[in-house]
């Protein structure tokens, strides 16, 4: 609300907002606004799976281990997929993710046949993240494709 005072002394009130205040209300929500269209599409395109999805889940996987400086590794028990990592010569969990691994995963079809499986006495290891940034390699196709896969040692993206 704002008050006037006239020159004759009376003054003069006018109800309402100002065009800066209704702007800068407008430009608030619209922000609010954004913040779960931006979320929403992030989450939807990590549930619809593709090869974007399971890259950058290595990328991230391969900086991780240059940061600790120790192997990472997806580690593969029946048909369920663990994050562990090498210290004190053994294989220890590792949880520092925020998300089910399995839930990414399940969106791929690992051949045990054409990769070969890291065995370290009874544990099996779907891909292992060096420090040095390379890894063991992988093979694997996207659900619902035919196409073949290759993650090489120097964390390419490879189609056959």
């Amino acid at each position: 609300m704002i008050t006037r005072t006239l020159a004759t002394g009376m003054s003069i009130q006018n109800n309402g907002f100002t065009l800066m205040e209704l702007l800068l209300v407008l430009l608030i929500i619209g922000i609010i606004s954004l913040i779960p269209i931006i979320n929403s599409s992030f989450l939807s395109s990590y549930q619809e799976g593709g090869v974007t999805q399971i890259n950058q889940l290595f990328n991230s996987l391969k900086k991780e281990s240059q940061l600790i400086r120790k192997p990472i590794a997806i580690e593969k028990n029946n048909e369920n997929y663990f994050l562990v990592f090498y210290e004190d010569d053994s294989w220890k969990n590792y949880d520092i993710l925020d998300f089910d691994l399995n839930l990414i995963l399940k969106n791929y079809i690992f051949n045990d046949l054409n990769n070969k499986f890291l065995e370290n006495r009874d544990r099996s290891f779907l891909i292992v993240f060096y420090p040095t940034g390379r890894n063991s390699g992988l093979e694997f196709r996207v659900l619902d494709q035919n196409q073949i896969i290759y993650y090489d040692i120097f964390g390419e993206l490879n189609a056959t």
